[in-house]
């Protein structure tokens, strides 16, 4: 199956190995290089990300703001994202 963010039309099998993917990060010894949770406001396919995480030079920077709203690019992480959340 190829990546997610390489498929044209997402449909329930892709949206169900994301999901299982991110179990398995939850759960498991994984460290992730970053940690960014969104918010999609989906009638008006905008995002805006609510916070940040991410180690540099042995510490870990954060941002827990929330940034400004801006429209979901065509390609990418956030417009997969878009078409599995907002069906």
């Amino acid at each position: 199956m190829p990546p997610i963010n390489l498929v044209e039309e997402i449909d329930f099998d892709h949206a169900l190995l994301v999901a299982m993917y991110e179990e398995i990060a939850n759960t498991s010894d994984i460290q992730p290089q970053t940690t960014i949770s969104y918010e999609f406001n989906c009638p008006r396919k905008i995002v805006r990300e609510l916070s940040t995480s991410l180690p540099a030079n042995g510490q870990a920077a954060a941002r827990n703001a929330p940034g400004n709203w801006r429209y979901v690019s065509t390609e990418g992480n956030e417009a997969a994202l878009l078409k599995i959340l907002c069906r």
